[in-house]
Parts: C-alpha cells; sequence; structure tokens
C-alpha cells in the first residue's frame, strides 16, 4: 500500500481529480484528502465468500449430524421397548413402521 500512496503522491491535483471522476467519487479540495480517499478502499476488511468446498463440506457435516441425532433417537426407542418386555421381532416391526411413516 505504501507503494501506492507513493504512486498517487507524484501525480498532480489534476490528475487525482480525474482518477476521482473517473472512479465516481466526491473529490476533495487538497491533494493529501484526495489520495486519503483514494487509499480507504485499499484499507477496508473485505469478507470473501466460502468456497464451494468449504460449503460441501458443512452440508456433509449437516447430513452427518442428522444421522448420527435419527440414530441416538432410535437406540433410545429399542432400549424403551425392551425395558417395555417386546422381543426382537416386535421391535424389528415397529422400526420398519417407523421407517415407512417417515
Amino acid at each position: 500500500m505504501k507503494k501506492i500512496q507513493t504512486r498517487l503522491n507524484k501525480l498532480s491535483k489534476r490528475q487525482l481529480q480525474e482518477i476521482c471522476k473517473r472512479m465516481g467519487i466526491k473529490c476533495p479540495k487538497r491533494k493529501r484528502d484526495i489520495v486519503n480517499k483514494l487509499l480507504q478502499p485499499l484499507e477496508t476488511k473485505y469478507k470473501m465468500e466460502k468456497s464451494r468446498e468449504q460449503k460441501r463440506r458443512e452440508r456433509e457435516e449437516a447430513r452427518k449430524m442428522e444421522r448420527e441425532n435419527k440414530r441416538e433417537e432410535r437406540q433410545r426407542l429399542i432400549e424403551k421397548w425392551k425395558q417395555e418386555g417386546k422381543d426382537n421381532v416386535e421391535i424389528v416391526e415397529l422400526l420398519m413402521q417407523m421407517n415407512i411413516s417417515e
């Protein structure tokens, strides 16, 4: 950024005003203010959009969490049914009914 500032300082006030005009920004009166105005966008921190790969990883992680939650819920139901005295055949039938209704 120092290099850009140096180059802008070497330009005449008239040249700097022409740059402002081309960029469509309001040009201050003093040369130093014009240079600072032109440097403002370079000082701004821009947030970059997430890459496709990062978005894909986030979707995959969300799906994995959803599958894990469903698995845990099924496991809780199985334990509950076992405590109620249901045998394995009944439990399998109940799980199949759950899958059909989802």
